[in-house]
């Protein structure tokens, strides 16, 4: 038996030294690491300031949403001023990393207050959506950042830290990552049909995955199918998606896609937004949405 556990355990290291997950180094799984790095990048905005904290932890071709997709570097560089002022934190409440350990989400609460002092009160209040990467073990670097505002909280959010059994085992069969692609692409379009068919209610109860969360501004998270729908736009008669973007982890078992997308209301007004969905293939292998995210785009004035 203890021959038996030795041979399973030297397995294992190889299959995770292998991918480049950084557990054979660091002792810690992926998705430790990546809460670490999303701790890190918020002590850095702490200690430094925002546009330090961007500037350091977001790749060079990092998205945010101002509201709609831009490259961050380029967005920050026309704007010598942002991010010098002012305090943001942040802390994760949840994330998910691919099994090959170099794709990853996190969200949670954060705030801003106008003055660098923690003890003053905040005049912001929202969630953040990061998504992560790295290559073959390296730092991790942010892919795409969104937030939505929320009301003020009535108790703080739960510290989340990853335990063992939250860690995605490698899987040593080779991912065809193209073929993932493609059926997170239908997957999008074949959300964009139900809502035709059947509405955006009843659409979006057979995508999200049974822990699927959906954030809207002025609206806390709403995890779960029922509580997912229930922040939907009811007046909604009609919406249309443009994929900007979309991406895969290398193992093709997490991935997410953004664009922009216009809705009709039953009052006759029509609203654009950008979109950030994050994908993950439930058990039976059916692409579900694992978190939603929607940013309102004014109208041009």
């Amino acid at each position: 038996m203890r021959r038996a556990l030795v041979v399973v355990l030297a397995a294992l290291a190889v299959l995770f030294e292998g991918t480049g997950s950084g557990l054979a180094v660091s002792g810690k799984g992926p998705l430790r690491t990546l809460v670490d790095a999303e701790r890190g990048f918020a002590r850095r905005a702490s200690d430094a300031s925002t546009r330090e904290a961007f500037a350091e932890n977001l790749g060079p071709g990092a998205v945010v949403f101002r509201p709609g997709a831009t490259n961050h570097h380029e967005w920050a560089k026309a704007r010598p001023e942002w991010g010098t002022k002012g305090l943001l934190t942040w802390d994760p409440s949840f994330g998910r990393t691919s099994t090959s350990g170099d794709f990853g989400y996190t969200t949670g609460p954060a705030q801003f207050r106008t003055t660098r002092d923690l003890k003053a009160e905040p005049v912001y209040w929202g969630y953040f959506v990061s998504v992560w990467s790295r290559e073959g073990g390296g730092p991790w670097r942010v892919l795409l950042d969104i937030g939505t505002s929320t009301p003020k909280p009535d108790q703080p959010v739960a510290r989340f830290e990853p335990i063992p059994s939250m860690e995605r085992l490698p899987v040593p069969a080779l991912a065809d990552r193209r073929a993932g692609l493609e059926k997170l692409i239908r997957a999008e379009e074949a959300l964009g049909a139900a809502v035709v068919e059947k509405g955006i209610t009843k659409a979006y109860l057979e995508a999200l995955a049974e822990s699927g969360r959906v954030h809207r501004d002025e609206h806390v998270p709403m995890i779960g199918r029922e509580p997912g729908v229930s922040v939907l736009d009811s007046r909604r008669t009609a919406v249309t998606w443009k994929v900007v973007e979309a991406k895969v982890a290398s193992s093709a078992d997490l991935g997410y896609a953004y664009g922009t997308g216009e809705a009709k209301r039953s009052d006759g007004t029509v609203e654009k937004f950008s979109f950030l969905r994050i994908w993950e293939p439930d058990r039976k292998q059916v692409w579900r949405i694992v978190l939603d995210v929607e940013n309102p785009i004014p109208e041009e004035k």
